[in-house]
């Protein structure tokens, strides 16, 4: 038989038909295999922003419509969760289910941030949680265990030590033997207590599973760097950090977003409004007031942030475009601030009196002149975006 004729034959084609199934078995085989690691991050955007003004001269209101789209962000939005993955391809070559841990913090969900009050007083504590997630669907992870692995300034003695389990009652008249080490079942979750705080006591409390040691640090900023792991699988952590946030303190991830833009409504020495006179190009006064108003942009980080720049924009039904500001000290509209520093930034004036021949009133000033917009961005770092709604007939007139 010719090999065309055997090609073509019955048992040409039944041959032919085995060969391809074991090939392309092989090459989908090959497309599957995943790293033996993997890790990444999934970030999200930050939490909205501010105001829009005009520029070093008094703003007036005959706004312009314009016809371009602007993205309208919701006041006091959330950013949404960071969540860190560290994925380990169990022992086969080729599963295409590993194990994956996640340390999860979303905050202002409930269980993540709790506030609550005990009897017999009306103090008011709130609780920071974050979240151990056990992403595989088919595997669970064994002899899990969350450390507090350094705290910054270190006020604890006892630091590394592993965090409290929550319902994992250690204080009290009846505490419980601490658990250091539990299983998360396929798609299981812990909750891990972290902190407590109380704007009535100068200390917070770190909620850690040693025993005979204190619970309390002095009430400041700190910086702690949390490490979750557990059998066969890589240790994820997360670096967080301990910030004033108004009159009380928060806590964020770090690394996320290193500028801040700070509004602060009670106004501490005038700093954030003030009543001011406009002045020439010689720095003299001229006739005439406006009110006006600042945010202070801050570089959290530890490295000095180039060519820091503020940008608002109205997003109301008189929307405006874009601008950039002038800081409040230099009079430059870029500015490298140092870390740990802040900068104070005008972004808003206002005429006097408040309201002027023309301007929309009442409700609907508060839909046609806002939400107002602020941008603060830098060099090789994620702009920093927050949103507030503007009124001028209140007192401030920008706020959540």
């Amino acid at each position: 038989m010719s090999w065309p004729q055997w090609v073509f034959s019955g048992i040409g084609v039944l041959a032919l038909t085995v060969i391809g199934n074991v090939l392309r078995r092989y090459f989908k085989r090959g497309q599957n295999k995943e790293p033996r690691l993997i890790a990444t991050a999934d970030g999200g955007s930050v939490a909205s922003a501010v105001t829009a003004s005009g520029s070093g001269n008094i703003q007036h209101v005959n706004i312009h419509h314009h016809n371009e789209q602007t993205t309208n962000l919701l006041p006091n939005s959330a950013p949404p969760p960071l969540v860190l993955h560290a994925i380990i391809v169990s022992g086969r070559r080729g599963d295409d289910d590993g194990v994956a841990l996640e340390i999860r913090w979303e905050p202002g969900q409930t269980t993540y941030l709790h506030e609550y009050t005990l009897p017999p007083y009306l103090t008011l504590y709130t609780h920071f949680r974050i979240c151990i997630v056990n992403q595989s669907k088919t595997q669970s992870a064994t002899n899990v265990e969350v450390t507090l692995e350094e705290l910054i300034p270190h006020e604890m003695d006892c630091v590394p030590c592993h965090l409290r389990l929550m319902h994992n009652k250690l204080v009290g008249d009846k505490p419980e033997t601490p658990i250091d080490k539990f299983s998360l079942s396929p798609g299981a979750r812990q909750f891990v207590d972290v902190m407590m705080q109380s704007p009535s006591s100068d200390s917070f409390s770190i909620w850690h599973t040693v025993l005979h040691q204190s619970v309390y640090i002095p009430k400041q900023a700190y910086e702690m760097r949390i490490v979750v792991t557990a059998d066969k699988i890589q240790p994820v952590s997360q670096q967080f950090e301990i910030f004033r946030d108004g009159n009380l303190w928060n806590l964020r991830c770090m690394g996320e977003f290193p500028l801040e833009i700070i509004f602060d409504d009670t106004n501490p020495s005038r700093r954030f409004w003030s009543m001011e006179s406009p002045v020439d190009n010689a720095g003299n006064k001229l006739p005439g007031a406006f009110w006006e108003y600042r945010v202070e942009i801050k570089n959290n980080s530890m490295q000095t942030l180039r060519n820091v720049s503020v940008t608002t924009e109205r997003l109301g039904q008189l929307p405006q475009r874009p601008f950039d500001h002038m800081f409040d000290k230099i009079k430059e509209k870029k500015c490298d601030i140092k870390p740990q520093t802040s900068e104070l930034v005008p972004v808003l004036r206002w005429p006097i009196p408040i309201r002027q021949s023309g301007m929309l009133a009442g409700p609907s000033a508060l839909l046609g002149y806002g939400p107002l917009k602020i941008t603060a961005s830098a060099d090789d770092v994620l702009p920093y975006i927050r949103t507030f709604n503007f009124d001028y007939q209140v007192e401030p007139m920008i706020f959540d």
